[in-house]
């Protein structure tokens, strides 16, 4: 025998899990998103975490079926490198579910966001149970955009009740009671718990009194009668990870995984064990097996390709100096070059760059070679394109005959969303 429905109320909202992707990694990594997660470091970008473990990748070892499917831009916040990274076979953007309808219909699948509306997304999550072998387990993960602010979508076919953005939060409610309706009618349904959680709290008033005391919404429902949350709690978005493994039968080891305590268990949460004021002020602190957690699965090649003084590499060409991550953006990024030159310079080099493009908040870019900062170069909120550098070093920045060119993206944000530097032609001369 199933139960209906549980939830739990008593939220503490913890640093490292107050925005999207970073509630994401928290609900199922059991870990934060702190400040500049993927680094500026953009060989990283092909990995989020990489050494990190999240449930979606243990559901998949043990035969599930995975799939995440996101109403805006999969690429928005790398959530397509966090899917691919952690266990998703599959991560299924705007782009991909706009292509699925004809161009005369288009107008009525979008939201708000630059994305696809909640009506449509979970129309579209029906097309994609259907592809899923049904003898196989499977976790499909759907996010949801009527709701996000500033700019709220309220579908045409909902009513008008309040006549703020209230009505679109009881459009999505109603969307997706349809969606579970409808789900239940299903054979998959016998079988499957359903979990719906708020990824975070609005972070500004609405129109309407906010209470002081708010959670995050969430809702585990077709558990089985064995398993009761105890909604006496103080939980966190970490909390999330193992509560949902365990709500699928899966054992835990103290009934954990990473920061995260089961709601299921008797013992406590680490936001009751410590206390949140220490637990805020703990996330916010050095760790080094945070450090671990954004290492590379594989080293650099520290290889230095000779290179002739004078020579221009134009933007394809660089890429043999660079340590790059390829398909960013569409665009080639890179952040590093290294070269090794005929000889060691008796005298300072003139370095002349051009750059097409720099993505970040504050398009400025910090350059050193072998560790000297040797110049900036920043644009307006509206740069225009290419920007140019011409900046000396200095002979004794090179000790030998080695050259290593670092580009540092200053945007300083600690959102993970994609920030690159794109290079259209570089030379080195003798002064």
């Amino acid at each position: 025998m199933q139960q209906e429905e549980q939830f739990i109320t008593n939220f503490s909202n913890l640093p490292g899990a107050t925005f999207s992707v970073a509630a994401i990694v928290a609900s199922q990594c059991g870990i934060p998103i702190r400040p500049r997660t993927q680094k500026n470091d953009l060989y990283t970008k092909s990995h989020f975490l990489p050494q990190a473990v999240c449930f979606p990748e243990l559901l998949r070892q043990n035969g599930y079926q995975t799939a995440l499917i996101k109403a805006a831009d999969i690429t928005y916040t790398d959530v397509d490198i966090f899917a691919k990274s952690h266990g998703y076979e599959k991560a299924i953007g705007f782009d991909e579910i706009i292509q699925t309808y004809p161009e005369d219909e288009l107008e009525s699948h979008l939201g708000t966001f630059d994305g696809i509306n909640d009506k449509s997304l979970f129309e579209y999550a029906k097309k994609q149970l259907a592809e899923f072998d049904p003898d196989k387990p499977f976790m499909l993960t759907l996010f949801s955009l009527d709701t996000h602010g500033p700019n709220y979508f309220k579908d045409p076919s909902c009513p008008v009740v309040f006549n703020d953005e209230r009505d679109a939060f009881l459009c999505t409610d109603k969307i997706v009671a349809d969606f579970i309706s409808w789900f239940k009618t299903t054979p998959y349904y016998k079988n499957t718990t359903i979990v719906i959680l708020g990824d975070h709290l609005i972070p500004y008033a609405l129109n309407q009194k906010t209470p002081k005391k708010r959670s995050t919404y969430n809702a585990f429902l077709n558990l089985e009668n064995s398993l009761k949350l105890d909604t006496t709690k103080t939980y966190s978005t970490y909390d999330f990870a193992p509560t949902i493994l365990e709500s699928l039968n899966i054992k835990l080891d103290n009934r954990a995984f990473g920061l995260g305590r089961s709601l299921f268990a008797k013992e406590p949460t680490l936001v009751e064990q410590l206390g949140f004021s220490y637990l805020k002020d703990a996330l916010r602190q050095k760790s080094d097996l945070y450090e671990h957690f954004q290492t590379p699965p594989k080293k650099r090649s520290g290889a230095y390709l000779p290179y002739q003084p004078g020579t221009v590499l134009n933007a394809t060409e660089v890429l043999a100096y660079a340590d790059v991550y390829k398909k960013v953006l569409t665009r080639n990024y890179l952040d590093t070059i290294t070269l090794t030159l005929p000889k060691r310079p008796q005298k300072d080099l003139q370095l002349k760059i051009k750059f097409n493009a720099v993505l970040n908040h504050k398009h400025s870019v910090t350059v050193t070679a072998n560790d000297v900062v040797i110049g900036r170069v920043k644009g307006t909120k509206y740069p225009k394109f290419p920007f140019e550098l011409t900046a000396d070093i200095p002979g004794n920045a090179l000790k030998d005959n080695k050259l290593k060119l670092i580009f540092r993206n200053d945007s300083g944000t600690y959102y993970v969303t994609h920030m690159g530097i794109s290079l259209e032609e570089l030379v080195i001369t003798e002064k």
